[in-house]
């Protein structure tokens, strides 16, 4: 499947939105429905933060799921893990 991306310059409002996706329809144009972003609705300061993770992460600066549990059982025993 071949798709295309226009980007607008400002969003649309919900009346907008359905009025081009029926003139697209009606040309035999197929609109997927919008995902969801999962980056919507975070504060600047939070996107910043995952900036500086991915950062710290192509810097090597992180511990390993398997570092984590091993900290874990030497810290309160082989029970909780």
């Amino acid at each position: 499947m071949s798709t295309n991306t226009i980007q607008l310059k400002e969003k649309l409002n919900f009346h907008q939105y359905q009025m081009i996706v029926n003139f697209l329809e009606e040309i035999g144009i197929e609109v997927l429905p919008p995902q969801e972003d999962p980056y919507d609705g975070l504060s600047l300061e939070e996107l910043q933060k995952i900036e500086e993770s991915r950062e710290q992460i192509k810097q090597g600066l992180f511990s390993t799921n398997e570092e984590v549990l091993r900290k874990v059982k030497e810290r309160y025993g082989a029970n909780l893990v």
